[in-house]
């Protein structure tokens, strides 16, 4: 829950995802083709929610891998 409130990727995908030109310059491709490869991927790489805690979700994963 702290990630969310406090996280960088929350509150910097939410801004970047506004300008398709700051997207594409941060992510190194549009919106629309990091949308297509999280498609593809999301079910490899997301990890299932422990009680102890909040998984990374796919989005947050593909992001740093891009970075």
């Amino acid at each position: 829950m702290e990630r969310k409130k406090f996280g960088e990727f929350h509150h910097l995908l939410k801004q970047i995802r506004k300008d398709e030109l700051k997207f594409k310059e941060y992510f190194r491709m549009s919106m629309k083709q990091f949308d297509q490869l999280l498609s593809i991927i999301k079910k490899d790489i997301e990890k299932k929610e422990l009680n102890l805690r909040e998984s990374i979700t796919a989005e947050e994963r593909l992001a740093v891998c891009l970075r």
